[in-house]
């Protein structure tokens, strides 16, 4: 299931990056187009390739983000999230509610209590 989850995400991020890069190269049409000089196309062409990049790298974080959510589901599978979780810096979106009685979390370091807010 959460492999599911994990694929569809990101193909939606996929397409988000393919959509930015094909943005990137009409902008660069209008920029070498209204260029008055070899220079100006240059510089059109080095804004692309800037572009390009950053949709690339936000792609890669949106799928190292995608496969942590999924190692968190699966190793901490009582540890429901209601909001987004950060595993890198242990941060929450929202609020995170623990299900568990009593029962050690060795990846948190807490003792999990019915109902209880983090």
């Amino acid at each position: 299931m959460h492999t599911a989850k994990e694929k569809v995400k990101n193909m939606a991020s996929a397409a988000k990056e393919k959509t930015a890069v094909s943005k990137a190269h009409v902008e660069e049409k209008a920029e070498k187009a209204t260029a008055r000089g070899k220079g100006e196309r240059q510089l059109a062409e080095e804004h692309r390739k800037i572009k390009e990049a950053g949709a690339k790298m936000e792609l890669h974080g949106a799928k190292a983000e995608h496969k942590a959510e999924k190692l968190n589901a699966k190793h901490n599978p009582l540890h429901h999230t209601t909001g987004t979780h950060n595993p890198i810096t242990g941060t929450h979106g929202n609020h995170t509610t623990t299900t568990t009685t009593g029962v050690h979390n060795p990846l948190t370091g807490t003792h999990g209590h019915h109902g209880h807010h983090v």
